[in-house]
């Protein structure tokens, strides 16, 4: 009797969470604010010196230790959980129009993990291809110096998230990021983090995470 009432709870606690996962994915799949760094790109002024900007998700908000360049202003734009259609959705708002030298563009695992969560891993894949290869082409058309970053594929799945995730996000990380490297435009320049960190395995070190999905200070550091 105690097993089946463990059983029970277990299967309901999956079931709300999958439940919650699935509602979230579906909405971070669709574009939102673009009024989270409107004061401070406001307050920036003119650039006195080169202006790089990272844009990105929480890998880019989160950047620790942040690195710092003797003869470049560095300016920080991410947004935890954001996919590439958000990102695109801020992108003139919160890189293009800071008048910046360069922008470090970092996007993607969000819509991947949506996608493998909604069963639509496969189009969402080439949805985040076409979105990054848009953000890249604008910014290079602006005259700027990009540098495109692959997508750092997770470590191996805590079974915590097993309910919403599979092992098919590994294969997305690896079809996006082939499409990546192939990608030939002039002033675009690929900086492969995946394969550095991951040294072509499928899952990422232990040591370069977190928790399965974020860098710790080793995976930044690297």
């Amino acid at each position: 009797m105690l097993l089946c009432l463990v059983t029970a709870i277990a299967a309901t606690g999956a079931w709300l969470a999958r439940k919650y996962y699935l509602e979230r994915a579906a909405v971070r799949l669709n574009a939102v604010d673009t009024q989270r760094y409107a004061r401070d790109n406001a307050e920036l002024g003119p650039p006195e010196r080169a202006r790089l900007v990272f844009i990105g998700d929480s890998h880019v908000e989160g950047w620790a230790p942040k690195p710092a360049l003797a003869d470049m202003e560095i300016v920080w734009r991410g947004m935890n959980g954001e996919t590439s259609a958000q990102l695109l959705y801020r992108f003139q708002l919160d890189a293009l129009a800071l008048r910046p030298t360069g922008v470090v563009i970092q996007s993607g695992m969000n819509d991947l993990l949506g996608g493998v969560a909604l069963s639509d891993g496969d189009q969402v894949a080439q949805r985040t291809v076409r979105n990054l290869e848009s953000m890249a082409a604008m910014a290079a058309e602006s005259g700027l110096e990009v540098y495109l970053l692959t997508v750092v594929r997770p470590a191996r799945l805590p079974l915590w998230r097993r309910p919403v995730l599979s092992d098919a996000i590994y294969d997305h990380v690896t079809e996006v990021n082939e499409e990546l490297r192939a990608l030939r435009t002039k002033g675009v320049h690929i900086v492969d983090v995946d394969r550095a960190l991951s040294c072509s395995s499928r899952e990422l070190p232990a040591e370069f995470s977190v928790d399965a999905l974020h860098l710790s200070a080793a995976g930044f550091r690297s």
